[in-house]
Parts: C-alpha cells; sequence; structure tokens
C-alpha cells in the first residue's frame, strides 16, 4: 500500500501580500539582520503549517535561517544564466 499526501501544499503570505510556497524566491526586507549580514534574496525551503515564519536558504551564503513573513517580500524573476 503506498501513502498519499492528499494535504495541499503550505502558503506563506508575505508583507506585500505576495503568496509563496517552497521554492520560491523572495527578497529579504531590508530592516531584517540577514539584509545587514549581506543577503538580498532566499529560497524558501519550508513553510509550517502556521505559516508566520519560513525556512530560507540565502543566495549569497547558501545558510539556513528562518524569517517572520512580515520581514519578506516577493522577489522579481532574476533570469539565472
Amino acid at each position: 500500500m503506498t501513502a498519499t499526501n492528499d494535504r495541499p501544499d503550505p502558503i506563506a503570505t508575505l508583507s506585500d501580500g505576495t503568496q509563496v510556497t517552497v521554492g520560491h524566491r523572495v527578497s529579504i526586507h531590508p530592516a531584517s539582520d540577514w539584509f545587514m549580514r549581506g543577503e538580498r534574496y532566499a529560497t524558501v525551503t519550508a513553510i509550517p503549517r502556521r505559516g508566520d515564519r519560513v525556512t530560507l536558504t540565502g543566495d549569497r551564503s547558501g545558510r539556513t535561517f528562518r524569517l517572520h513573513t512580515s520581514l519578506l517580500m516577493g522577489a522579481p524573476d532574476i533570469p539565472t544564466n
């Protein structure tokens, strides 16, 4: 017997109203410590059921960290070469 996942993908709503799921790129708000450390963009790697804090992987450092959704904004689509 195979297990099926009937739950929909978790969705988090960011400060600018953008809704994201795992795998989306986001922009980090300038008021956060991670922005001051040089992280401008990150990729969403996990969203808990509550959805108020998301786990991210930074583009610059590759480090994994968590931020509240009020400190995140939708990122423009940036082509990667």
